[in-house]
């Protein structure tokens, strides 16, 4: 025999929550807060008073819902939404000691798309697809961590040359252009400097953040190649080096990071999406069968 309902004032309450109604009201007081928060300054006595009121409001708001709303605190009858707010608002209250803890009641408005069923059923899908999301990233972590070693292998020191006048140091005075150059005067391929320059080590390009010298600016190098974004002046700055054959390093990053990796996580995201739908079709039809049999 299942569980009687709640009666009385319990049952009042737990209906109220779970209207639409307290659903708008919460949502207002959300978008006052996050609003506050943009245009109030450090200290001021709005912005203290605003605290306390926000405060009290979502802690009686999150103790009401987990007493009437839901029977026992087991966390696969509680939704995700319920968990992040309890977190941010239990955070929350250290923000009085801490002011910088204050930023964290902006995620509330994460709680603004549990109004909108689409939105919703979207959110929890990527909620629920967490373990096989973690799977594609640590495959992806492995392609980033090989692609990062052989970058090291090829290209390493290879980036910082530039063109120096012959017989002083390397300054931004004696610099020629901030083209990269092949160091090594006996290959005939890259970019050498003309008469009256050598090219020798001075830094690596894109103000140093673009080279293969150790494995962290190697990873970074191919994580902006996967994002096909501005992968080309690399390929050619590394051209320019003398590493002729980096087109197939590239090529091979983009083939599997970008277009067959990168594609997995988006397909993970969209088979959890469709497997809520089907199941949320598959309950909505055996409700409507017990209706129908009068169970």
């Amino acid at each position: 025999m299942s569980e009687a309902q709640p009666k009385g004032a319990r049952s009042c309450i737990s209906r109220y929550l779970s209207s639409w109604m307290h659903a708008l009201w919460t949502s207002l007081v959300v978008v006052l807060q996050v609003v506050l928060l943009m245009y109030e300054g450090h200290g001021d006595t709005l912005g203290i008073l605003g605290d306390i009121f926000f405060q009290i409001f979502f802690t009686l708001e999150i103790i009401a819902r987990f007493t009437f709303c839901y029977r026992s605190w087991n966390p696969r009858y509680i939704p995700s939404w319920d968990w992040i707010d309890l977190f941010i608002t239990f955070t929350c209250w250290f923000r009085f000691a801490d002011p910088a803890l204050k930023a964290l009641a902006a995620f509330r408005l994460v709680r603004l798309m549990s109004i909108l069923p689409k939105t919703k059923a979207e959110t929890e899908a990527i909620f629920h697809s967490v373990v096989a999301i973690v799977q594609v990233l640590s495959v992806l972590l492995i392609f980033f961590i090989i692609f990062g070693i052989l970058g090291v292998q090829f290209f390493g020191g290879a980036l910082n040359g530039r063109c120096i006048r012959n017989g002083t140091t390397p300054s931004a005075s004696t610099l020629l252009n901030d083209r990269t150059c092949n160091k090594n005067p006996a290959s005939t391929d890259g970019y050498h400097c003309p008469a009256n320059f050598t090219c020798m080590p001075y830094h690596n390009p894109q103000h140093g953040w673009m080279h293969f010298d150790n494995i962290g600016a190697s990873i970074l190098t191919v994580f902006q190649s996967v994002t096909q974004v501005g992968w080309t002046d690399n390929m050619y700055i590394i051209f320019d080096s003398g590493s002729t054959f980096a087109w197939l390093f590239f090529l091979a990053s983009i083939i599997l990071g970008s277009q067959f990796l990168m594609n997995m996580l988006t397909a993970v995201l969209c088979d959890s999406f469709q497997s809520r739908e089907r199941s949320a079709v598959w309950w909505k039809w055996l409700e409507c069968g017990v209706e129908w049999s009068g169970v």
